[in-house]
């Protein structure tokens, strides 16, 4: 015979609470990857769900408070939160992954977008090492965003569970986003840079790649960048060729890499409270060879695109042919000088021929576009959000954050406020 068990005892719903608020409470990890892809919220991996109960429990025994039982706090993280701890896939491709994980009556379905999306990937590929070799006044250049750097950053455990400023490799957050404004005003800079160092009486060619992504690479704003240049500087024609999702590996990857060791490296050491430590350590971290070179940039760096694309144009959607252009689809962009008011596209790196579309038909578009002003994008300093003004606030008062680092950096962005 089976004996009877009485009622279990029910958790006190504040302790269930205090889990909860415990756990909202962890920064989640910001990137553009993970936003685009999926809705599940991510936080830092350095720690585990064993380490956080641990924490939990400390949290509450300080407060002198009853904890709940790692079951119970397992259960909530995983049951009523999307969370994970987040590691790195930036280059996982969905496609390959489903065609992977198909049965044979899947495979059947996706098997024709699967091939395509192979052969896409090779003529990237291919389409890359033969612009590498290309010396007839081509540069190329790959430029890619690096993973969010967050400070202060340490084995403290308080830094884990505080909203971080964030450092964006050139940057901080209070000079400004992440967004096609940044990245196409470090790329109109880097053009007038590459064109300043070359000095060729000649006009020069340059093509860009990058990955796919449409909010800060592939969009009417960055294509207005390059057709500023082609106007403002000693550019005959620009391309920016999108590697395929999912493979988009590229030479960045390995500075990357090389700059993420540096700073593991300095961890081990000590903290890092602010941007500037970041700057050195990218300075500093390829051991041989030319050092990486580093542009800190302030609010007063980022041009408003916005207001420049207005003046270019605004037909972006329809192509000379009248067919809508799906910037989805694109696989290179070009504009090029003696067509000032148009720009090309092809869908596929098998396309032999380009797509036509004239952003501008009114007389006014005969005006010099380079003689347009560039407008700041910020008229000042962008202040941080309430929460993490808070929590910074208080690592400087407890004396987590060092009062030097305070002084010299947590003060002033306290003040923009």
């Amino acid at each position: 015979m089976r004996e009877k068990h009485g009622k279990q005892p029910t958790v006190d719903p504040k302790i269930k609470e205090s889990v909860r608020k415990f756990i909202r409470a962890i920064p989640r990890i910001e990137s553009h990857y993970l936003r685009a892809q999926t809705k599940r919220e991510y936080i830092e991996s350095g720690k585990s769900l064993a380490d956080l109960h641990r924490d939990y429990k400390e949290e509450r025994e300080r407060q002198r408070l009853p904890a709940a039982h790692i079951v119970m706090f397992n259960r909530i993280f995983n049951e009523e939160f999307n969370i994970s701890f987040y590691i790195p896939k930036k280059d996982q491709c969905d496609l390959c992954e489903s065609y992977k994980n198909a049965d044979e009556e899947e495979k059947k379905k996706l098997v024709v977008a699967y091939n395509n999306h192979l052969n896409q990937k090779e003529l990237s590929r291919q389409e890359k090492d033969t612009d590498k070799k290309n010396q007839n006044g081509t540069y190329v250049a790959v430029y890619d965003l690096q993973a969010v750097m967050p400070v202060p950053k340490g084995l403290v455990s308080s830094f884990y569970y505080t909203s971080k400023l964030n450092y964006c490799f050139f940057w901080n957050e209070t000079e400004g986003k992440r967004g096609a404004i940044e990245i196409g005003s470090c790329v109109l800079s880097y053009i007038s840079m590459l064109v300043e160092k070359v000095n060729k009486p000649n006009e020069i060619d340059i093509i860009f790649y990058s990955d796919n992504c449409c909010g800060q690479q592939k969009n009417k704003y960055l294509l207005t960048t390059y057709a500023y240049a082609l106007q403002k500087f000693n550019v005959r024609r620009i391309e920016h060729k999108f590697l395929i999702c999912g493979h988009s590996q590229n030479e960045g990857d390995n500075i990357h890499s090389v700059i993420e060791k540096q700073i593991s490296r300095h961890l081990k050491s000590g903290p890092i409270y602010i941007p500037e430590q970041y700057s050195t350590l990218i300075r500093t971290a390829k051991k041989n060879g030319t050092p990486y070179r580093v542009h800190d940039l302030t609010n007063e760096d980022f041009f408003d695109l916005k207001l420049l694309q207005e003046e270019w144009g605004n037909n972006f959607n329809v192509a000379v042919d009248r067919k809508k252009v799906n910037w989805h689809d694109i696989k290179i962009l070009k504009v090029e000088k003696e067509h000032p008011h148009s720009f090309f596209f092809k869908t596929s790196y098998s396309d032999t021929e380009f797509k036509k579309v004239i952003v501008k038909k009114s007389k006014k578009s005969q005006e010099d576009f380079s003689s347009v002003q560039l407008v700041p994008a910020y008229s000042k300093k962008l202040p941080l959000t309430d929460a993490k003004n808070k929590a910074l606030q208080s690592l400087c008062e407890k004396n987590i954050i060092k009062k030097p680092y305070y002084e010299l950096f947590y003060k002033n962005i306290f003040d923009l406020r």
